[in-house]
């Protein structure tokens, strides 16, 4: 079986190491290194900069427009329904929101694994996390 690799920080892997065997054997842990640090005006800027297509997410855009803090930017994000927003936007509101909102939500989604197929989902918003890593510290 080949393992794929899974970014996470140290505190997400302690997490990640909690669960099971059968759910995280097909996983290598590799650890998010990358050095950047988003600061709450770099993130408004792009989210006030976000051009999004569905209507649902207008109102999602103006509710972190007026988010004063981190943990209300996490709330917006952990209950806001993105399931049926196109690709395109999905990937513009990531970018907008920064490393740290993929961080917010795989640590959550990490407490509430139930199978190995939840792992997906984490993995690939550690894939997320990782290029916007990359992208913004220009690398």
């Amino acid at each position: 079986m080949t393992m794929k690799a899974i970014y996470l920080t140290k505190e997400e892997e302690l997490v990640f190491n909690k669960l099971p065997l059968e759910s995280r054997k097909q996983w290598k842990v590799e650890n998010e290194v990358v050095d950047y640090v988003d600061t709450d005006e770099q993130r408004k800027i792009r989210i006030e900069l976000l051009s999004l297509n569905s209507p649902a997410l207008q109102s999602l855009k103006k509710n972190l427009l007026v988010a004063v803090s981190d943990d209300q930017i996490k709330k917006i994000m952990i209950e806001a329904d993105i399931s049926q927003i196109s690709d395109g936007d999905l990937a513009e509101l990531f970018f907008a929101m920064g490393p740290t909102v993929p961080g917010f939500i795989i640590l959550q989604l990490l407490h509430e694994v139930l199978a190995a197929k939840d792992i997906e989902a984490i993995h690939a918003l550690s894939v997320i996390r990782r290029n916007l890593l990359l992208s913004l510290a220009g690398k």
